[in-house]
């Protein structure tokens, strides 16, 4: 239960961190990009997807590699999460580029 208590914490402070941060983002990209909406949504959107990434890869990792008995400070290339975090960046955009095209 320990467990489920400190991913439930982690998952809070993740969501708050990332409202924080893609609602800044969003007002900041509809003051500079005059009101391009379509734009500051694609910004906000993947700030918010990369911020709760981060926060849970970055605390999931190190307890899979605990239970799989491989030392976390060993193993502690993050080429992993980085291509996930790249991956949800650019899908977002990509997404978000082709509907306003339409």
């Amino acid at each position: 239960t320990s467990l489920w208590k400190r991913l439930q914490k982690v998952f809070v402070v993740a969501l708050i961190n990332a409202l924080i941060a893609a609602i800044f983002a969003f007002g900041c990209s509809m003051l500079i990009d005059s009101g391009e909406i379509m734009l500051s949504i694609t910004v906000s959107l993947s700030l918010f997807a990369v911020v709760m990434l981060a926060s849970l890869m970055g605390t999931v990792t190190p307890l899979v590699l605990n239970q799989l008995k491989i030392n976390p400070a060993v193993a502690s290339d993050l080429s992993l999460p980085q291509r996930m975090i790249s991956w949800v960046m650019e899908s977002i955009s990509s997404l978000f580029i082709s509907c306003c095209k339409k």
